[in-house]
C-alpha cells in the first residue's frame, strides 16, 4: 500500500515545494527508483494554481540533488487533505488552515518540524507508517518544543539566503520524518 504525504505552506512555491521534493529525494534514496511505498504531494493555502516554484527554491533543491521538473503550484482543498495519510505544514497557522478545511484531519496533521521532533521520541521501528503517525499524535502535548521559534519553518521571504536556510531546516526534518515512518522498510543506502 502507498502512504500519502501532503506538504502544505501558503503559496506552494517555496516551503512546501522544498518539503515535497526533499521527501521525494529521501524516498528515492531509501527505496530506489521504485518509490511506491510513499506518494508525496504539496499544496498552498493561498496558492496561485499553476505557478512555478520560486527560482531560489529550485536552486536550493538542485544543490541537494532533488528534482525540480514537472512542478505547478496547487491550491489546498479538502479533497487533497482527505486523500493524505499524513499532512505536514510549514507553520502552525497552515496547520490551523488545514483543520479549518477538514477538522477530521486533526489526528494526522502536524507541522513538519513538530512531527520530526516527536519522531525522535518514538522507539525505533515503531511499526507501519500509520502506527507511527498515531504514536506521534500520542506525544503531541507531552513533548514540548525547545526551539524559540517553536515548530514553524519561518517564511524565507523569497531571498536566496532565506531559501537556503529553509532548505537546510526542511532537509533535517524530512530525514527524521522518513526515518521514523519507514524505519522497518528495506533502505537502499546505509545511514
Amino acid at each position: 500500500m502507498t502512504f500519502a504525504i501532503l506538504h502544505v505552506c501558503v503559496g506552494n512555491i517555496c516551503r512546501s515545494v522544498l518539503a515535497e521534493r526533499l521527501t521525494t529525494l529521501e524516498a528515492l534514496r531509501r527505496f530506489g527508483p521504485d518509490t511506491r511505498p510513499v506518494q508525496v504531494t504539496s499544496a498552498g493555502t493561498r496558492a496561485r494554481p499553476g505557478a512555478p516554484m520560486h527560482p531560489y527554491a529550485a536552486a536550493a533543491l538542485r544543490a541537494r540533488g532533488a528534482p525540480t521538473d514537472h512542478f505547478a503550484a496547487r491550491r489546498l482543498t479538502p479533497v487533497a487533505i482527505a486523500a493524505a495519510d499524513l499532512v505536514l505544514t510549514a507553520t502552525a497557522a497552515e496547520r490551523d488552515d488545514v483543520l479549518t478545511m477538514l477538522p477530521a484531519a486533526l489526528d494526522r496533521t502536524f507541522t513538519l518540524r513538530e512531527f520530526a521532533r516527536l519522531a525522535t521520541h518514538l522507539p525505533p521501528a515503531a511499526g507501519e507508517p500509520a502506527a507511527v503517525v498515531a504514536a506521534a499524535l500520542g506525544l503531541r502535548w507531552r513533548v514540548a518544543a525547545t526551539d524559540p521559534d517553536g515548530d514553524d519553518i519561518v517564511d524565507p521571504r523569497r531571498t536566496r539566503r532565506g531559501l537556503q536556510a529553509c532548505a537546510a531546516v526542511t532537509a533535517t526534518a524530512v530525514r527524521s520524518t522518513m526515518e521514523a515512518l519507514f524505519a522497518t522498510e528495506g533502505a537502499v543506502r546505509a545511514r
